[in-house]
């Protein structure tokens, strides 16, 4: 088994749980069907998120200076030279003082942010510059 860190922002709390290195296992304590990734330091912990979490989830966090809104619940994991799943090294206390919970209209103005600097981006660089309107996904769903 491998440690693993839950954040859960229907709890809203922090735990510390056990990982049996599966996709099985990720599905399950995310509670979801497909997921992505957030590279959150330079040794590769990572915060796996629900991918279709934007769509469906009423709960967000924010991570630290990520600029993104997170969308249900969370999983910590580190990344080994393989990148195989491992123990993390952050600790939970160190995410207790980088996550924090956040509303439905805190994530909504965090994407018109980061909507209105890919649009600036998108004037400099033209099509190169791709970005999906989060703000869009978020109020679709109010």
């Amino acid at each position: 088994m491998i440690k693993a860190i839950l954040i859960d922002p229907y709890a809203r709390a922090i735990t510390e749980v056990e990982h049996d290195d599966s996709l099985a296992s990720i599905y399950a304590l995310l509670h979801a069907d497909c997921f992505d990734c957030v590279r959150i330091n330079t040794v590769g912990d990572v915060i796996y998120v629900d991918d279709e979490g934007l769509y469906r989830q009423d709960q967000f966090f924010a991570y630290d200076r990520y600029p993104n809104p997170l969308a249900g619940r969370g999983l910590v994991l580190g990344t080994g030279s393989q990148g195989e799943s491992i123990d993390p090294t952050i600790t939970v206390e160190d995410l207790e003082d980088k996550v924090r919970w956040i509303t439905s209209q805190d994530a909504l103005t965090m994407a018109r942010e980061l909507d209105r600097i890919a649009a600036e981006q998108q004037k400099l660089y033209g099509e190169r510059v791709i970005h999906i309107p989060v703000a869009d996904i978020l109020e679709s769903q109010e």
